[in-house]
C-alpha cells in the first residue's frame, strides 16, 4: 500500500480518504490504539474530539449499566 508523503496531516484526496475509512473498519482494535498514540502525543487537531469521544463512552457505558441496576432494583422491590 503506497504511503501518503506525511501520514499525521489528513488528505484531502477523496481516495486516501475512503482507504483510511476501509482501514479503520478492518481493522478496529488496531485503530483503537493508533487512536490512544495520537491522543497521548496530543498533537493532532483531533486530539480533542478523541478525548471527548472516549469519556463519553466511558461515562455512558457507566450510566447504563446504573440505570439497569436501578430499574431491576425498582421493580424487584414493589415498583408499580
Amino acid at each position: 500500500m503506497e504511503q501518503r508523503p506525511n501520514s499525521e496531516q489528513p488528505s484531502l484526496n477523496p481516495l486516501d480518504k475512503a482507504k483510511d475509512v476501509a482501514s479503520g473498519v478492518a481493522h478496529p482494535v488496531d485503530t483503537t490504539k493508533d487512536l490512544v498514540g495520537e491522543a497521548d502525543r496530543g498533537r493532532s487537531a483531533r486530539t480533542p474530539a478523541i478525548a471527548i469521544t472516549g469519556i463519553s463512552l466511558v461515562l455512558g457505558v457507566i450510566f447504563a449499566v446504573v440505570v439497569a441496576v436501578a430499574l431491576v432494583l425498582y421493580f424487584a422491590f414493589g415498583g408499580k
